[in-house]
């Protein structure tokens, strides 16, 4: 049972994908006859649906609506993004800033 919009237009969009009647929160969509192709159909469908620059690899590391709903809140910034992404890039550029002005020192 889906408790919130989010769940419900996601649930939506994975009964679609999955040529299913119902679909809970928990399901993982691999278990109910999911497969790479259809996960590629649903991540457009979510991408126009939700107006999120989701990005494919998040629908395969969360599986279930569940899952992908408490990504969704806690972990994306909607930018396109995820926010563990932006903080390792960060933290990239100022190690590589650093070792440029130790090389210059």
């Amino acid at each position: 049972m889906q408790r919130t919009e989010l769940e419900q237009t996601i649930a939506a969009a994975w009964q679609t994908a999955l040529a299913v009647d119902q679909v809970g929160v928990h399901d993982n969509f691999f278990d109910l006859g999911g497969h790479s192709l259809l996960m590629i159909q649903l991540h457009q469908k979510l991408r126009a649906e939700l107006s999120v620059e989701i990005e494919l690899l998040h629908l395969f590391q969360f599986p279930t609506i569940d899952s992908l709903v408490r990504f969704l809140h806690t972990g994306y910034n909607f930018a396109g993004k995820s926010r563990e992404t932006r903080d390792r890039a960060g933290k990239q550029k100022s190690a590589v800033q650093k070792f440029r002005k130790m090389q210059t020192s």
